[in-house]
């Protein structure tokens, strides 16, 4: 099962320096577990309604799965979010 936070193993065939055959095993790529807007709004302390309107304004990326099912990367999310942070002026024009 891809995308639900399990590595991904592959078995493939290898020729070792005494020239036995055999199969090595390799972990390419570690995929990062898969949240719904629920478990979302909860790591980020924000309420369910929020991350459906973040996702409808376009603001955080998501992944479909199927017809209906949406997913949330939390790295995705919370680069998307760093992005919208506004820096403190320091110092107001009047």
């Amino acid at each position: 099962m891809l995308g639900i936070g399990l590595p991904v193993f592959f078995l493939w065939p290898v020729t070792q320096s005494g020239g036995n055959n055999g199969l090595q095993l390799e972990v390419l790529q570690t995929m990062e577990k898969l949240l719904t807007d629920e478990q979302l709004a909860h790591e980020l302390g924000l309420k369910r309604r929020t991350i459906k309107t973040l996702r409808g304004d376009g603001k955080i990326p998501f992944v479909r799965i199927g017809e209906k099912t949406l997913r949330y990367r939390r790295t995705a999310v919370e680069a998307a979010l760093a992005k919208m942070e506004v820096k403190a002026v320091t110092e107001r024009r009047r």
